[in-house]
């Protein structure tokens, strides 16, 4: 997925609402749990009024991004070491759901609303206390102290000739492949992630009874992950960087690089270690090179006057405007450079008997009961459906396409038809 992205907090703080618009046009945005746990953090250091406003904003334009809310990383490391493959094609693995049967005979996936989307909701409402008892209870192994003790880290010689951060990460691999090493990295493993004690004792047999040699080959979703926490170790250990209290909450972020192909922040630990974890077919983009292309777009859109500036909106609905310097551009045009998609000249928009067909449909779908016939393993291929639960605030950009908030847009049309 070509423009797939992540953000950390310091990218989408840094973005007004008509930023974050066309953001949500050209990219398909994950947010990650880690930034929900940054922002409750935010707010438990300062639960004044001016903090709780600003909260309040933050959730108003994530939510406005309709973003794709990733699984936490703890539970992929446990799925993966129970034995379910992770896979990292620079798409977010979302849920949670069931596999589900509807009653003629079409199968898919519904997935639950969000607890991220529950608990932004929550604080564009002003309900603090509602959010935090979902966060308390959903995440509080998330983050369990707030810097990693650099007295508390081995110090072997063996790291004295490391001098930068590409000579540790190439230290990393080679222990990461060394066969009499394998035990003693599964062991940490299942102590650093704290792994499901069942979960562990299983895991740990198959290594003992050979199933696997490598755990690269078997779970290399943490392997991924453990690479990024030695790599952030021994260059603690080493002088190499200052421990910070943020920095347990910046690792994480890093942990769900595989699930995006754009990786996106103005924050100066990620702008050190992101780009050493990237593939080929990644991107590190700093957060304030973001603003400035979409800002770009905004001033295209705001020269047009007023009676050419809607249909311009349409047709560059389905396409980024033409802009030889823009990244948003660019990279579109490398990843389909012909213009194959149809321009359409207006809103689609649905009656309100076909819109109650369809809500009808949808939610016969959501509610089938769950198919207990089919494997552990998801292929989208083999499905016909997918549900996604969520809701639609008057503050949130209208599905319509416009770029105006829905309450300025069809709500009041929505709602009359709903009533009538």
């Amino acid at each position: 997925m070509f423009n797939s992205i992540i953000l950390d907090k310091s990218a989408f703080e840094s973005l007004n609402i008509d930023e974050i618009f066309f953001l949500q046009r050209y990219y398909y945005p994950i947010i990650s749990h880690i930034l929900i746990i940054e922002i409750m953090a935010d707010l438990k250091k300062n639960a004044g009024t001016d903090e709780r406003k600003r909260v309040q904003q933050l959730a108003d334009k994530i939510l406005q991004l309709k973003p794709k809310y990733s699984i936490n990383y703890q539970l992929l490391i446990e799925s993966e070491l129970a034995g379910n493959k992770i896979e990292m094609s620079r798409r977010p693995i979302v849920g949670q759901g069931k596999y589900v049967k509807s009653d003629d005979g079409k199968q898919g996936y519904a997935v639950d609303q969000p607890l991220e989307e529950q608990i932004l909701q929550r604080w564009q409402l002003k309900k603090f206390s509602e959010a935090e008892e979902i966060l308390a209870e959903s995440w509080r192994l998330s983050i369990e102290r707030d810097s990693i003790d650099i007295d508390g880290l081995d110090k072997p010689e063996a790291f004295k000739p490391l001098k930068n951060l590409n000579d540790i990460v190439l230290y990393v691999e080679k222990y990461i492949n060394l066969e009499e090493a394998q035990k003693s990295i599964l062991e940490n493993i299942l102590a650093i992630y704290k792994i499901n004690i069942n979960i562990a004792s299983k895991v740990f047999y198959k290594f003992e009874s050979k199933q696997f040699l490598h755990i690269k080959d078997f779970a290399p979703y943490t392997i991924f992950c453990y690479k990024i926490f030695l790599v952030f170790s021994i260059a603690l250990a080493r002088g190499i960087i200052t421990p910070r209290k943020t920095d347990i909450i910046d690792l994480q972020y890093l942990y769900y690089i595989p699930f995006a192909s754009i990786f996106s922040s103005n924050d100066k630990f990620h702008k050190m270690f992101a780009p050493l974890f990237l593939g080929k077919d990644q991107i590190f983009l700093l957060g304030s090179d973001l603003k400035k292309d979409l800002s770009e777009i905004v001033k295209m859109r705001d020269s047009q006057n007023e009676v050419d500036k809607k249909s311009w909106i349409l047709n560059h609905r389905d396409y980024p405007p033409y802009n030889k310097s823009s990244f948003t551009f660019n990279l579109w045009e490398k990843y389909i450079p012909k213009r194959t998609r149809n321009i359409r000249n207006s809103p689609e928009f649905k009656s309100p008997e076909e819109n109650k067909i369809l809500i009808e449909m949808l939610n016969k779908y959501a509610n089938s009961p769950t198919n207990t016939d089919r494997p552990d393993s998801f292929n989208d291929d083999e499905i016909d459906f997918i549900v996604i639960k969520g809701k639609i605030g008057p503050n949130d950009f209208c599905p319509c396409g416009s770029g105006k908030l829905f309450k300025d847009c069809h709500y009041n049309e929505i709602m009359k038809n709903k009533n009538t």
